[in-house]
Protein backbone atom coordinates (compact mmCIF):
# COMPACT_ATOMS: atom_id res chain seq x y z
CA UNK A 1 0.00 0.00 0.00
CA UNK A 2 2.78 2.40 0.87
CA UNK A 3 4.51 1.84 -2.48
CA UNK A 4 1.23 2.53 -4.25
CA UNK A 5 0.71 5.71 -2.22
CA UNK A 6 4.19 6.99 -3.02
CA UNK A 7 3.82 6.19 -6.72
CA UNK A 8 0.55 8.13 -6.96
CA UNK A 9 1.47 11.12 -4.80
CA UNK A 10 -0.56 10.23 -1.72
CA UNK A 11 0.15 11.55 1.76
CA UNK A 12 -0.22 9.53 4.94
CA UNK A 13 -2.17 10.21 8.13
CA UNK A 14 -2.02 8.26 11.37
CA UNK A 15 -5.27 8.61 13.32
CA UNK A 16 -6.10 7.47 16.86
CA UNK A 17 -9.76 7.37 17.94
CA UNK A 18 -10.61 6.99 21.62
CA UNK A 19 -13.99 6.55 23.32
CA UNK A 20 -15.61 9.08 25.69
CA UNK A 21 -14.80 8.89 29.40
CA UNK A 22 -18.00 7.01 30.31
CA UNK A 23 -16.81 3.95 28.37
CA UNK A 24 -13.67 3.60 30.51
CA UNK A 25 -14.08 1.49 33.65
CA UNK A 26 -11.00 2.87 35.40
CA UNK A 27 -8.34 5.54 35.25
CA UNK A 28 -4.76 4.84 34.19
CA UNK A 29 -3.67 4.39 37.81
CA UNK A 30 -6.40 1.83 38.40
CA UNK A 31 -8.93 3.91 40.32
CA UNK A 32 -12.58 3.34 39.47
CA UNK A 33 -14.11 5.83 37.03
CA UNK A 34 -17.31 7.20 38.65
CA UNK A 35 -18.69 8.17 35.22
CA UNK A 36 -18.42 4.62 33.85
CA UNK A 37 -21.72 3.60 32.22
CA UNK A 38 -21.21 -0.16 32.54
CA UNK A 39 -20.65 -0.77 28.84
CA UNK A 40 -18.69 -3.77 27.58
CA UNK A 41 -15.74 -3.61 25.16
CA UNK A 42 -18.16 -4.76 22.46
CA UNK A 43 -20.44 -1.80 23.21
CA UNK A 44 -17.47 0.54 22.98
CA UNK A 45 -16.30 -0.89 19.67
CA UNK A 46 -19.83 -0.63 18.27
CA UNK A 47 -19.82 3.05 19.27
CA UNK A 48 -16.56 3.62 17.38
CA UNK A 49 -17.96 1.76 14.38
CA UNK A 50 -20.99 4.07 14.36
CA UNK A 51 -18.70 7.11 14.56
CA UNK A 52 -16.55 5.75 11.75
CA UNK A 53 -19.64 5.09 9.61
CA UNK A 54 -20.61 8.76 9.93
CA UNK A 55 -17.09 9.90 9.06
CA UNK A 56 -16.84 7.52 6.12
CA UNK A 57 -20.23 8.60 4.75
CA UNK A 58 -19.24 12.26 4.89
CA UNK A 59 -15.92 11.54 3.19
CA UNK A 60 -17.79 9.70 0.45
CA UNK A 61 -20.19 12.60 -0.04
CA UNK A 62 -17.21 14.95 -0.35
CA UNK A 63 -15.56 12.57 -2.84
CA UNK A 64 -12.69 11.89 -0.44
CA UNK A 65 -11.62 8.26 -0.62
CA UNK A 66 -8.69 7.50 1.70
CA UNK A 67 -7.48 3.93 1.93
CA UNK A 68 -5.44 2.13 4.53
CA UNK A 69 -5.55 -0.08 7.60
CA UNK A 70 -7.42 -0.05 10.91
CA UNK A 71 -6.10 -1.71 14.07
CA UNK A 72 -8.20 -2.16 17.22
CA UNK A 73 -6.56 -2.74 20.59
CA UNK A 74 -7.61 -2.47 24.26
CA UNK A 75 -6.72 0.13 26.86
CA UNK A 76 -5.58 -0.97 30.32
CA UNK A 77 -9.23 -1.45 31.35
CA UNK A 78 -10.27 -3.38 28.22
CA UNK A 79 -11.89 -0.37 26.54
CA UNK A 80 -11.09 -0.47 22.80
CA UNK A 81 -9.48 2.29 20.78
CA UNK A 82 -8.64 2.49 17.09
CA UNK A 83 -5.49 3.27 15.15
CA UNK A 84 -5.94 4.10 11.47
CA UNK A 85 -3.20 4.44 8.87
CA UNK A 86 -4.76 6.34 5.97
CA UNK A 87 -3.40 7.41 2.59
CA UNK A 88 -5.07 10.24 0.71
CA UNK A 89 -4.17 12.39 -2.32
CA UNK A 90 -1.82 15.19 -1.30
CA UNK A 91 -3.81 18.36 -0.66
CA UNK A 92 -6.86 16.64 0.83
CA UNK A 93 -5.38 16.05 4.29
CA UNK A 94 -6.91 19.19 5.82
CA UNK A 95 -10.39 18.33 4.56
CA UNK A 96 -10.15 14.83 6.01
CA UNK A 97 -8.92 16.17 9.35
CA UNK A 98 -11.88 18.56 9.52
CA UNK A 99 -14.32 15.69 8.94
CA UNK A 100 -12.75 13.64 11.74
CA UNK A 101 -12.75 16.63 14.08
CA UNK A 102 -16.36 17.57 13.29
CA UNK A 103 -17.86 14.16 14.00
CA UNK A 104 -15.61 13.39 16.96
CA UNK A 105 -16.48 16.75 18.50
CA UNK A 106 -20.15 16.08 17.83
CA UNK A 107 -19.74 12.81 19.72
CA UNK A 108 -18.01 14.47 22.70
CA UNK A 109 -19.61 16.03 25.75
CA UNK A 110 -17.30 19.07 25.74
CA UNK A 111 -15.18 20.74 23.08
CA UNK A 112 -12.09 20.77 25.31
CA UNK A 113 -12.16 16.96 25.41
CA UNK A 114 -11.45 16.62 21.69
CA UNK A 115 -7.71 16.30 22.30
CA UNK A 116 -8.41 13.19 24.39
CA UNK A 117 -10.70 11.66 21.77
CA UNK A 118 -8.80 12.27 18.55
CA UNK A 119 -5.16 12.46 17.55
CA UNK A 120 -4.03 12.90 13.94
CA UNK A 121 -0.38 12.82 12.94
CA UNK A 122 0.96 13.56 9.46
CA UNK A 123 3.22 10.71 8.40
CA UNK A 124 6.59 12.24 7.58
CA UNK A 125 8.63 10.01 5.21
CA UNK A 126 11.79 11.72 6.48
CA UNK A 127 11.16 10.30 9.96
CA UNK A 128 10.21 6.81 8.84
CA UNK A 129 7.91 4.81 6.63
CA UNK A 130 4.16 4.62 7.05
CA UNK A 131 4.52 0.92 7.76
CA UNK A 132 6.80 1.83 10.65
CA UNK A 133 4.05 3.90 12.24
CA UNK A 134 1.61 1.02 12.36
CA UNK A 135 4.04 -1.90 12.71
CA UNK A 136 4.21 -1.58 16.50
CA UNK A 137 0.45 -1.85 16.88
CA UNK A 138 0.20 -4.78 14.48
CA UNK A 139 3.03 -6.58 16.27
CA UNK A 140 1.43 -6.06 19.68
CA UNK A 141 -1.70 -7.77 18.37
CA UNK A 142 0.07 -10.72 16.73
CA UNK A 143 3.26 -11.92 18.42
CA UNK A 144 5.02 -8.97 20.08
CA UNK A 145 8.10 -9.48 17.91
CA UNK A 146 10.85 -6.83 18.15
CA UNK A 147 9.11 -5.14 21.11
CA UNK A 148 10.48 -5.10 24.65
CA UNK A 149 8.10 -4.04 27.44
CA UNK A 150 4.73 -2.34 27.76
CA UNK A 151 3.84 0.76 29.81
CA UNK A 152 3.78 -1.30 33.01
CA UNK A 153 7.20 -2.82 32.39
CA UNK A 154 5.82 -6.27 31.52
CA UNK A 155 7.34 -8.15 28.55
CA UNK A 156 5.31 -7.55 25.41
CA UNK A 157 5.79 -11.12 24.23
CA UNK A 158 2.99 -12.10 26.62
CA UNK A 159 0.64 -9.31 25.54
CA UNK A 160 -0.60 -10.68 22.16
CA UNK A 161 -2.10 -13.78 23.79
CA UNK A 162 -4.17 -11.64 26.12
CA UNK A 163 -5.19 -9.25 23.33
CA UNK A 164 -6.32 -12.11 21.09
CA UNK A 165 -8.33 -13.56 23.98
CA UNK A 166 -9.91 -10.12 24.55
CA UNK A 167 -10.80 -9.75 20.86
CA UNK A 168 -12.19 -13.29 20.67
CA UNK A 169 -14.26 -12.90 23.83
CA UNK A 170 -15.90 -9.68 22.68
CA UNK A 171 -15.96 -10.60 18.97
CA UNK A 172 -13.93 -7.58 17.93
CA UNK A 173 -12.17 -7.55 14.58
CA UNK A 174 -8.58 -6.52 15.21
CA UNK A 175 -7.52 -5.63 11.66
CA UNK A 176 -9.46 -4.17 8.76
CA UNK A 177 -8.23 -2.91 5.39
CA UNK A 178 -10.21 -0.06 3.86
CA UNK A 179 -10.44 1.17 0.27
CA UNK A 180 -8.09 -1.51 -1.06
CA UNK A 181 -8.91 -4.23 -3.62
CA UNK A 182 -10.82 -7.26 -2.30
CA UNK A 183 -8.41 -9.82 -0.93
CA UNK A 184 -10.78 -12.55 -2.16
CA UNK A 185 -9.82 -11.76 -5.76
CA UNK A 186 -6.13 -11.89 -4.81
CA UNK A 187 -6.59 -15.33 -3.22
CA UNK A 188 -8.34 -16.70 -6.28
CA UNK A 189 -5.64 -15.36 -8.60
CA UNK A 190 -2.98 -16.95 -6.41
CA UNK A 191 -4.60 -20.34 -7.08
CA UNK A 192 -3.81 -20.09 -10.79
CA UNK A 193 -0.10 -20.83 -10.26
CA UNK A 194 1.56 -19.47 -13.39
CA UNK A 195 -1.49 -19.37 -15.65
CA UNK A 196 -1.61 -16.65 -18.29
CA UNK A 197 -4.51 -14.24 -18.19
CA UNK A 198 -3.73 -12.62 -21.52
CA UNK A 199 -3.77 -8.85 -21.82
CA UNK A 200 -5.76 -6.18 -20.05
CA UNK A 201 -6.55 -5.87 -16.36
CA UNK A 202 -7.06 -9.61 -15.91
CA UNK A 203 -3.69 -10.55 -17.37
CA UNK A 204 -1.90 -7.88 -15.34
CA UNK A 205 -3.63 -8.98 -12.14
CA UNK A 206 -2.81 -12.66 -12.76
CA UNK A 207 0.87 -11.88 -13.31
CA UNK A 208 1.05 -9.61 -10.25
CA UNK A 209 -0.57 -12.21 -8.01
CA UNK A 210 1.74 -14.91 -9.34
CA UNK A 211 4.73 -12.73 -8.35
CA UNK A 212 3.20 -11.89 -4.97
CA UNK A 213 3.18 -8.23 -6.03
CA UNK A 214 0.40 -6.40 -4.16
CA UNK A 215 1.40 -3.06 -5.68
CA UNK A 216 0.97 -4.44 -9.20
CA UNK A 217 -2.31 -6.02 -8.14
CA UNK A 218 -3.64 -2.65 -6.92
CA UNK A 219 -2.65 -1.08 -10.23
CA UNK A 220 -4.48 -3.77 -12.18
CA UNK A 221 -7.56 -3.45 -9.99
CA UNK A 222 -7.65 0.33 -10.50
CA UNK A 223 -8.06 0.79 -6.78
CA UNK A 224 -8.34 3.12 -4.99
CA UNK A 225 -8.52 5.62 -7.88
CA UNK A 226 -11.80 4.07 -8.97
CA UNK A 227 -14.43 3.85 -6.25
CA UNK A 228 -17.55 1.76 -5.92
CA UNK A 229 -17.86 -1.15 -8.34
CA UNK A 230 -15.23 0.07 -10.79
CA UNK A 231 -12.84 -2.85 -10.31
CA UNK A 232 -10.62 -4.27 -13.01
CA UNK A 233 -11.14 -7.87 -11.87
CA UNK A 234 -14.01 -9.34 -9.86
CA UNK A 235 -14.98 -12.64 -8.30
CA UNK A 236 -17.06 -14.92 -10.49
CA UNK A 237 -19.85 -16.71 -8.64
CA UNK A 238 -22.22 -19.40 -9.81
CA UNK A 239 -24.75 -21.91 -8.65
CA UNK A 240 -23.16 -25.34 -8.85
CA UNK A 241 -24.08 -28.95 -8.27
CA UNK A 242 -22.21 -32.19 -7.78
CA UNK A 243 -23.20 -35.76 -6.97
CA UNK A 244 -22.28 -37.51 -3.74
CA UNK A 245 -21.10 -40.88 -5.03
CA UNK A 246 -21.84 -42.55 -1.70
CA UNK A 247 -25.45 -41.44 -1.28
CA UNK A 248 -26.39 -40.43 -4.82
CA UNK A 249 -27.53 -37.08 -3.45
CA UNK A 250 -27.22 -34.04 -5.72
CA UNK A 251 -25.45 -31.33 -3.75
CA UNK A 252 -26.32 -27.83 -5.00
CA UNK A 253 -25.25 -24.34 -3.99
CA UNK A 254 -28.63 -22.84 -4.89
CA UNK A 255 -30.19 -23.62 -1.53
CA UNK A 256 -28.98 -24.49 1.94
CA UNK A 257 -30.20 -27.44 3.98
CA UNK A 258 -33.26 -25.45 5.02
CA UNK A 259 -34.27 -24.64 1.45
CA UNK A 260 -33.19 -21.01 1.70
CA UNK A 261 -31.59 -19.43 -1.41
CA UNK A 262 -27.83 -18.82 -1.41
CA UNK A 263 -25.75 -16.18 -3.19
CA UNK A 264 -23.68 -18.66 -5.14
CA UNK A 265 -20.24 -20.23 -4.91
CA UNK A 266 -16.96 -18.63 -5.97
CA UNK A 267 -15.69 -20.50 -9.03
CA UNK A 268 -13.17 -18.05 -10.49
CA UNK A 269 -12.46 -14.48 -11.52
CA UNK A 270 -13.69 -12.32 -14.37
CA UNK A 271 -12.91 -9.06 -16.11
CA UNK A 272 -15.59 -7.80 -18.45
CA UNK A 273 -16.57 -10.73 -20.68
CA UNK A 274 -13.44 -12.75 -19.94
CA UNK A 275 -13.54 -15.39 -17.22
CA UNK A 276 -10.95 -17.61 -15.60
CA UNK A 277 -12.19 -20.57 -13.53
CA UNK A 278 -10.18 -21.37 -10.41
CA UNK A 279 -12.44 -24.05 -8.92
CA UNK A 280 -13.72 -26.83 -11.16
CA UNK A 281 -13.80 -29.59 -8.56
CA UNK A 282 -15.46 -29.77 -5.18
CA UNK A 283 -14.22 -31.56 -2.06
CA UNK A 284 -16.90 -34.05 -1.11
CA UNK A 285 -16.31 -36.64 1.57
CA UNK A 286 -12.82 -37.99 0.97
CA UNK A 287 -11.97 -36.75 -2.52
CA UNK A 288 -12.58 -34.10 -5.15
CA UNK A 289 -15.62 -34.48 -7.37
CA UNK A 290 -16.35 -32.65 -10.67
CA UNK A 291 -18.25 -29.41 -10.16
CA UNK A 292 -21.06 -28.63 -12.60
CA UNK A 293 -21.96 -24.98 -13.15
CA UNK A 294 -25.72 -24.59 -13.56
CA UNK A 295 -25.84 -20.79 -13.76
CA UNK A 296 -23.76 -17.72 -13.01
CA UNK A 297 -25.06 -15.21 -10.49
CA UNK A 298 -24.78 -11.45 -10.10
CA UNK A 299 -23.76 -9.13 -12.91
CA UNK A 300 -22.13 -12.00 -14.82
CA UNK A 301 -25.39 -13.90 -15.20
CA UNK A 302 -26.44 -12.11 -18.40
CA UNK A 303 -23.03 -12.02 -20.11
CA UNK A 304 -22.01 -14.56 -22.76
CA UNK A 305 -19.47 -17.10 -21.53
CA UNK A 306 -15.83 -16.75 -22.60
CA UNK A 307 -13.43 -18.80 -20.47
CA UNK A 308 -9.67 -18.46 -20.24
CA UNK A 309 -7.26 -20.66 -18.40
CA UNK A 310 -6.75 -24.27 -17.45
CA UNK A 311 -10.07 -25.95 -16.65
CA UNK A 312 -8.25 -28.69 -14.78
CA UNK A 313 -7.21 -26.43 -11.93
CA UNK A 314 -8.44 -27.24 -8.44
Amino acid sequence: MEEYAQAHGYSGLFVTLTLPSEYHASYKKGHRNPRFNGSTPKDGNDHLMKLWAQIRAKLHRDNLRPFGLRVVEPHHDGCPHWHLMLFTPTGTETAIKHVFEHYTLKDSARADLLKHRLKIVDIDPARGSAAGYVAKYVSKNIDGAHLNTDQTGQPLKDTPTRIRAWASTWRIRQFQFMGTPPVGVWRELRRLMGASGGGGALGTAVEAADRGDWFGFMEAMQKPQVGGDGLGVELMKAHTETVNRYTGEIVTSQFNRYGEPLDGKVIGVCSGLFRMPTRVRHWLGTQFEPLKVIGLVGRQADNPVSFRGNLGLV
